[in-house]
């Protein structure tokens, strides 16, 4: 699974183009998509996957149980994160989910799982309102010193708020923690 991107049709149907393949169908038996999506789920998104098991608990031990159970799960998680097609960026890129702000009705209040399904953050981490700007720059390839200008800030500024954001990840370096922040949707 080295790049996916998916979309989600008007009528709330999810498909998926793997490495510039063709548009194929999300279904409960594309195995090769959802084992791997639902480990990440669980793994990175513990708070995500826990209200998705809620919300889709399996009926029995049957093997068509948890195969639709994991179903649902993937496909819930990819309609809520991953709606739009474009060709900007794959929603999964070698290990990186890529979030896309899908517009959904029930968004801004109206969701229970807002921030929790949709737009999950990975870790349970909080960072200020200045930790998140400069993350969010610093993530999309902005120099210190751009930073620094756009935010009104002394470069030295924000040297100190990236060393802060590695400590308070137990990060050693500026590479993990432009992973760490990607991986964990944490900007």
């Amino acid at each position: 699974m080295a790049k996916i991107e998916f979309y989600t049709t008007p009528e709330g149907v999810v498909y998926y183009k793997q490495d510039n393949g063709d548009a194929r169908r999300l279904t409960r038996f594309c195995r090769e998509i959802i084992d791997p999506m639902l480990l990440i789920i669980e793994n990175n998104f513990p708070s995500a996957y826990a209200d998705l098991r809620m919300l889709y608990p399996s009926r029995n031990n049957s093997e068509t149980s948890k195969l639709t159970q994991r179903y649902m799960i993937v496909e819930r998680f990819v309609r809520c994160n991953f709606g739009e097609y474009d060709l900007l960026t794959n929603d999964y890129d070698n290990g990186i989910l890529h979030f896309e702000m899908v517009h959904c009705p029930l968004r801004g209040g109206y969701c229970p799982y807002e921030n929790k399904i949709c737009n999950p953050t990975g870790k349970d981490v909080k960072l200020s309102r200045l930790e998140h700007e400069v993350a969010s720059l610093y993530v999309n390839g902005v120099t210190f010193d751009k930073i620094a200008s756009q935010l009104n800030k002394k470069p030295n500024t924000i040297k100190t708020v990236l060393n802060r954001l590695k400590s308070k990840l137990s990060l050693k370096n500026s590479r993990a923690l432009i992973l760490e922040l990607r991986i964990n949707n944490l900007v």
